[in-house]
């Protein structure tokens, strides 16, 4: 198989080469892609998760299980208050 590089994108993997960490562009090129798999796979699962996280709040709100606040500031208050007592509850004596 040929394919066509950037010079820019050719200079970075004839850089690695060079420096002795792979023994060839193709070797350099095939990390990459395997770099690039992981980040897909990772994005993937993240994205999973926060539709899961959605999907949970969405029923959450069908079953009326939602707090209104009348500001910003009183919905901060309030986070920081339960992040504290989570905290004080998370020590052991």
């Amino acid at each position: 198989m040929t394919i066509t590089l950037e010079p820019q994108t050719y200079q970075v993997f004839q850089a690695r080469v060079d420096s002795g960490r792979y023994a060839s562009i193709q070797e350099a090129i095939e990390a990459g892609a395997r770099l690039l798999q992981e980040q897909e796979a990772q994005e993937q699962a993240e994205f999973e998760s926060l539709r899961r996280l959605l999907e949970v709040g969405a029923q959450e709100l069908s079953r009326g299980e939602s707090i209104t606040y009348r500001s910003g500031k009183e919905m901060a208050e309030q986070v920081k208050a339960a992040g504290k007592l989570r905290l004080q509850g998370s020590k052991t004596p």
